[in-house]
């Protein structure tokens, strides 16, 4: 986005989200609309991380000295834990543990879909949504597209100007 809108941004983290007016300025390419939905995203992202990492916080093991290794437990190797293994006579075959890597997110970049990509989907399933709800011949604003929804700030939001 090319063009940007002259006044001061304005902090748009309790705008509505409900499937009105509001919403579906939110999927604009307004320049307002593009940074909000960056930092909604990174806020949602940041709070799954600190979730991933939250369950094991109390049970983290201190790292070792500098200079020393790092401590390898046999059942960090096999995925058996050792007393289980002695009692079965090794007869156990070990089944991949998903909560075993602690270090291991349920994200990664990967995942990340980018804005362009998902505003696309938004809108399409915005469209549904309307039509579905009583208006069957609603398509997303042209207006709210490319450079022209920088001219189109949030509706009901009081902007200085």
């Amino acid at each position: 986005m090319t063009t940007q809108d002259p006044r001061p941004f304005p902090d748009l983290a309790s705008y509505g989200t409900g499937m009105g007016p509001e919403y579906e300025w939110l999927i604009s390419d307004h320049p307002w609309a593009v940074a909000e939905r960056a930092r909604r995203a990174a806020d949602y992202f940041a709070a799954e991380f600190a979730a991933e990492l939250e369950p094991d916080a109390d049970i983290a093991e201190p790292a070792p000295a500098p200079g020393e290794p790092h401590p390898i437990i046999e059942e960090e190797i096999s995925g058996v834990p050792a007393e289980l293994e002695e009692s079965v006579g090794g007869l156990v075959e070990a089944v991949p543990d998903a909560t075993a890597d602690r270090n291991q997110l349920a994200y990664t970049v990967a995942d990340a879909e980018l804005d362009e990509v998902a505003v696309v989907r938004y809108r399409r399933e915005y469209e549904e949504y309307r039509r579905a709800h009583g208006e069957p011949e609603y398509g997303y604003p042209e207006h709210y597209v490319g450079d022209a929804a920088a001219q189109y700030p949030p509706p009901g939001l009081p902007i200085p100007h």
